[in-house]
């Protein structure tokens, strides 16, 4: 699992800017933790040096003090006062000797993937056929899920007003909309999710993109049996928006402060239906280990919609993240979809029903409709399995689902487009699987043409 556009649906082609928007992130060595206090950098040979760098401000990365160490611990975000020198300042940084990291802020461009579809001239546009072929009816006889498990849909924000959705966001009593942040979390109101671009308590979407959170939405957690519109595949699981693009300027400045945020917020499963083709982050793996394993949270992905073989694309190939891939309605490998080894199931991703804005519907294409009905399958995995760990739950989700290798033209990507097709069923149900991943390796060249190789699993 290994690289923001948003993985989007076929009416837009978006231009936003970098997934963070400070200029360079550092974490301190542990020996050099006093360093840093709630408000920034506080110690003064560390302050003067920065103010040598021409260094506007510091903000620490987690505004929330916890009982147990975390990923993001000693992490703070550095403003520079012009980006010019921000590589040399980077470099000086790294050679100091008192930090991990520095990790300066990349000027890549994040879209929102343009993906084929013509819903209205199919004739399955009006259906939910994937619900059967990722054994969704089944899985229902076992559990409808628990409104107490929820997932945050981190993306542009929903039509609030939706059937689908309105009664489906899990509304944060302890902090009603009165101006105090009366559950001293650090966001104030947020009684219906939060807009991290924005920093407010209105993650509605009025960026212009067309309907995508709320397209993800609704397949992940929409209202079901209500005789109008779709069944979600997390049918009475509740959701939580968390809105990462600004109103009028769809950027998504800050998505992995909205993955800080959903994991904050509590949430059991966290829908990325972004991603990006760029090179690895340090920090950007911070952020999602901070979610999966310090606060336990199954963060779903999606692989890159680009044909190809060995293109990584972020955050759905970070370790500790479930990524998938897609397939046409006919069972075979998605086009365009790239494949590799580290992919670890599929969706079906062609003409998907759901929810459109102004309370319609649509049947879109593409892999940001697909990684809800993972999502949706996660939580209720974890209605019915409280006990396990969020990757205990990525690696049932991943060893019991369908094999599609010997479908037709997917035998040319056997083991490159995920162990299988999600069976949601199957997950909740199959108490025998075992699930085994090889962690690391070493090749040792004994006497003659002997070798010893050792494995490490999990």
């Amino acid at each position: 699992m290994r690289s923001l556009k948003l993985l989007g649906i076929a009416f837009f082609v978006l231009s936003v800017k970098s997934a963070m928007s400070q200029d360079i992130v550092a974490k301190l060595k542990p020996e050099y933790q006093t360093y840093l206090a709630d408000t920034g950098v506080s110690n003064k040979r560390l302050l003067a040096l920065l103010k040598s760098m021409d260094v506007r401000k510091t903000n620490k990365i987690l505004k929330k003090r916890h009982l147990k160490p975390t990923s993001l611990d000693r992490t703070f975000s550095i403003y520079l006062k012009t980006d010019k020198y921000k590589e040399n300042v980077t470099k000086a940084l790294q050679q100091t000797g008192y930090f991990e990291y520095v990790q300066q802020n990349e000027n890549t461009q994040n879209v929102a993937l343009s993906i084929p579809n013509d819903p209205f001239a199919d004739p399955v546009s009006g259906s939910q056929y994937y619900l059967q072929q990722i054994n969704a009816y089944k899985a229902w006889d076992v559990s409808k899920g628990d409104t107490n498990v929820v997932i945050c849909v981190v993306d542009n924000g929903i039509d609030w007003n939706h059937p689908e959705v309105k009664t489906k966001i899990k509304r944060n009593q302890a902090d009603p909309y009165d101006g105090v942040d009366n559950d001293n979390d650090g966001y104030i109101d947020n009684y219906m999710g939060w807009d991290v671009a924005n920093l407010d308590p209105y993650p509605e979407d009025s960026t212009g993109v067309r309907a995508h959170g709320t397209s993800v939405a609704a397949i992940a957690a929409g209202l079901s049996d209500n005789n109008l519109g779709i069944a979600s595949v997390g049918y009475n699981c509740k959701f939580i928006p968390i809105k990462i693009f600004k109103d009028g300027n769809p950027a998504g400045n800050e998505a992995y402060d909205g993955v800080i945020c959903a994991a904050e917020h509590g949430c059991k499963v966290i829908n990325l239906s972004w991603g990006q083709v760029k090179n690895y982050n340090q920090y950007e793996q911070a952020v999602i280990n901070y979610a999966a394993i310090d606060n336990d949270a199954v963060v779903v992905a999606a692989s890159f919609p680009k044909e190809g073989e060995f293109v990584y694309t972020f955050p759905g190939d970070y370790d500790n993240v479930l990524s998938v891939a897609g397939l046409q309605a006919n069972g075979l490998k998605a086009v365009p979809q790239s494949y590799h080894y580290w992919l670890d199931l599929s969706v079906p991703t062609e003409y998907i029903a759901t929810a459109d804005l102004n309370g319609g519907y649509r049947a879109p294409s593409g892999i940001s409709v697909g990684v809800p009905m993972v999502s949706g399958a996660a939580a209720l995995a974890r209605s019915v399995h409280p006990e396990l760990s969020s990757t205990q739950i990525q690696e049932l989700l991943r060893v019991t689902s369908f094999n599609v290798d010997t479908i037709g033209t997917n035998k040319n990507y056997k083991e490159k487009i995920g162990k299988g097709r999600l069976d949601v069923y199957k997950a909740l149900t199959d108490t025998t699987t075992p699930a085994i991943r090889i962690l690391n390796y070493e090749l040792t060249k004994m006497a003659g043409d002997t070798i010893s190789l050792q494995l490490g699993f999990r």
